[in-house]
C-alpha cells in the first residue's frame, strides 16, 4: 500500500460515515479487516507515520488550547483523530496548527473512547484478528519527546502571537460561558 492508498482508505471510511464519527471508526476497522496481513501491516506504517509527523510541541499546544488539557495518552488519541480527517486537513494542521480551530465543532470526537480505539486497530488489533497472531515488530517504537518548541500556554501574548485563531477561539467561548 503507498501512501496515496493508505489516505484513499482513511478519507472513503469518513466520507462513508455520513459524518458520524464512531461510524467511521467501524469502517475503518470493517476495510481493514478485509485486506490481506500485508496491507494491514503497511496501513500500519502509514498510520505510524503520520502519527510521528503530527507528534510536535506546536500541535501539542494547539491541541491544549482547543481541548483544554491534552496528556501523553490523550494526544495520542488526538492525532489519530486528527488523522482521520484526512491528509489534507491533517497536513494543514501539522504546518499550520492553528488551523486547528477549523475543527472545533467536532472536538468533542478528539477525545472519546472512539479516538481512544483508532491506535489500537490501525495498529495491530485488526492484524491480530486477521491473521491470527502479533504483529511483526516492523515500527520502530518512536520518539520519546515532540519536535519543536513549546509555548508557554500561561503567557497570553505568547499565546496570542502563535496561535491567533485558537486564542480568539477560547476568548469567545469565554465570554459566551460568563454571559450565561
Amino acid at each position: 500500500m503507498i501512501e496515496r492508498e493508505f489516505w484513499a482508505v482513511v478519507e472513503g471510511c469518513r466520507a462513508d460515515s455520513g459524518g458520524g464519527f464512531a461510524e467511521q471508526v467501524r469502517l475503518l476497522h470493517e476495510r481493514l479487516s478485509a485486506l490481506a496481513p500485508e496491507e494491514i501491516l503497511s496501513f500500519s506504517g502509514h498510520w505510524y507515520e503520520a502519527n510521528e509527523k503530527a507528534f510536535t510541541w506546536p500541535v501539542w499546544d494547539a491541541a491544549c488550547l482547543l481541548l483544554g488539557w491534552v496528556g501523553d495518552d490523550s494526544f495520542m488519541d488526538f492525532r489519530g483523530w486528527l488523522i482521520s480527517h484526512g491528509r489534507t486537513v491533517f497536513e494543514r494542521v501539522v504546518a499550520d496548527p492553528d488551523s486547528i480551530a477549523d475543527l472545533a465543532d467536532d472536538r468533542d470526537n478528539a477525545l472519546s473512547e472512539d479516538a481512544e480505539e483508532l491506535g489500537p486497530i490501525a495498529g495491530y488489533e485488526v492484524y491480530q484478528e486477521v491473521a491470527g497472531q502479533d504483529p511483526p515488530r516492523s515500527q520502530p517504537q518512536g520518539r520519546l519527546d515532540p519536535t519543536g518548541e513549546r509555548v508557554d500556554l500561561k503567557d497570553e501574548l505568547a499565546v496570542r502571537a502563535r496561535f491567533p485563531r485558537l486564542w480568539e477561539l477560547r476568548r469567545a467561548e469565554q465570554e459566551q460561558r460568563a454571559d450565561r
